[in-house]
């Protein structure tokens, strides 16, 4: 089973092994806090490694393959940093922090939804294998053995322009510029669905015809794509690929990669075009759409069991204290307490 064969997660075997691997993560971090703290080598970090590579393993074998690459990762990046303990980067520590934040947040979330949703691994994996000089797992690699030997049938966009122009790819580089600053506009968003209609239009009965297909349905929802990190590595491989096709549009051909990180983005939207897609390749409801992300986000990233935990114990404590407060008052009761505890409950409100 891999994580595109079904969505759905019988946590048993994690809930056994859970206390485990929480109580390794806390070692983890109690040694990283130390190392950065004094810089030398603190004890018993030998063995905080060696339960990290443990957890590696365990998590691999009950099919939680992105999770064990995380911790994998996580444990190759400690020895990394406490090789040379005097000189710490501190992306490397912000990457480990991340990445057993991650482990803990994720196991908590498919424990109680029982169901794996690996996207959501996939910014912390990456950053990660940033930190490690390791290649980048792409947003498209999990469907790529989809694509081996399936040939999709879509169908042509109703305009296609017959004008050429080389000025697209200028366009395209400025509007992405102002994506990765995080200042696109409403020009930006027209100037890629327009982009994207003068491609799939140039590319008409070439070899790379799909591909600009692909882009030209994504960029069609541009204006409500999640855009991640990688997402956005995805739109700076097609500015190169754009170029490429510029000069040769009779030869050039996007690689499989390629073809599938397009592909994840646009099966993640809810459209005729991503169901038709999702029918040809056998996907089905194991791999999300971005709508579907954004409310189990929700459920990821809000609160976990440890802060709800003392958040409801502050309020356990603050609610005894008022409710003493006015056994111990209410006979004789000032106004000025009274006030105080009227405070006090619209602060609980």
């Amino acid at each position: 089973m891999s994580e595109h064969t079904s969505i759905h997660f019988d946590p048993t075997a994690l809930l056994i092994i859970k206390h485990e691997i929480d109580r390794s993560i806390k070692l983890v971090e109690g040694a990283v806090s130390t190392l950065i703290e004094e810089q030398t080598l603190p004890f018993g970090i030998d063995d905080a490694l060696e339960q990290f590579k443990q957890c590696t393993q365990v998590l691999r074998l009950i099919d939680v393959p992105y999770l064990a690459k995380i911790t994998q990762y996580s444990t190759e990046l400690m020895q990394k940093i406490i090789a040379n303990p005097a000189q710490i980067n501190t992306d490397d520590v912000v990457a480990l922090s991340e990445g057993t934040t991650m482990v803990k947040r994720y196991i908590e979330f498919i424990c109680l939804r029982e169901i794996q949703v690996p996207q959501f691994l996939l910014t912390t994996l990456n950053n990660l294998e940033l930190a490690l000089n390791k290649p980048l797992t792409t947003s498209g690699q999990a469907i790529v053995p989809l694509l081996a030997n399936t040939s999709l049938e879509l169908p042509l966009p109703e305009i296609l322009i017959k004008e050429k122009t080389q000025f697209i790819h200028q366009l395209y580089k400025l509007s992405l510029h102002q994506f990765l600053k995080k200042t696109a506009s409403a020009q930006n968003f027209q100037a890629f669905k327009l982009i994207a209609t003068y491609l799939v239009s140039m590319a008409n009965t070439q070899p790379s015809q799909k591909y600009w297909q692909l882009v030209n349905y994504a960029f069609n929802h541009i204006d409500d794509l999640l855009l991640n990190n990688s997402r956005l590595r995805v739109l700076i491989n097609i500015e190169s690929h754009i170029a490429l096709f510029l000069a040769a549009p009779e030869s050039f051909q996007p690689n499989l990669a390629a073809f599938a990180d397009i592909l994840s983005i646009v099966i993640a939207q809810e459209d005729e075009i991503a169901h038709l897609i999702r029918n040809q390749i056998h996907i089905g409801d194991e791999t999300p759409t971005d709508t579907q992300l954004l409310v189990l986000s929700r459920h990821l990233f809000g609160p976990d069991f440890d802060t709800m935990h003392t958040v409801s114990q502050l309020i356990l404590d603050e609610m005894n204290k008022v409710r003493n407060d006015i056994e111990y008052n209410y006979q004789n009761m000032s106004p000025e307490k009274a006030q105080q505890l009227q405070t006090s409950l619209l602060q609980l409100a």
